[in-house]
């Protein structure tokens, strides 16, 4: 949050950085495919699509934050 003149708090309704539903789709898409080859691979193989999908969501997240916080130093101090 910026505080301070009109112009800094009109940095607080920037649009977000990315959109959510993008790693939530990924998840979903992920999941509905992991999940069916678990089920063709048998019994032995039971969650671990979802354990899979997870995994590359949480990555993909932490991508998108990691991103966001190189240029965070810029956006502090070049932005005021």
């Amino acid at each position: 949050m910026f505080q301070g003149s009109k112009t800094m708090s009109e940095l607080n309704y920037r649009p977000f950085p990315f959109d959510p539903k993008t790693l939530t789709a990924m998840l979903l898409t992920t999941n509905l495919i992991f999940s069916a080859v678990s089920l063709y691979l048998g019994a032995a193989w039971f969650g671990y699509g979802f354990a899979i999908s997870m995994l590359m969501t949480v990555l993909a997240g932490m991508w998108v934050l990691n991103r966001r916080l190189e240029s965070l130093e810029f956006e502090t101090f070049m932005l005021q």
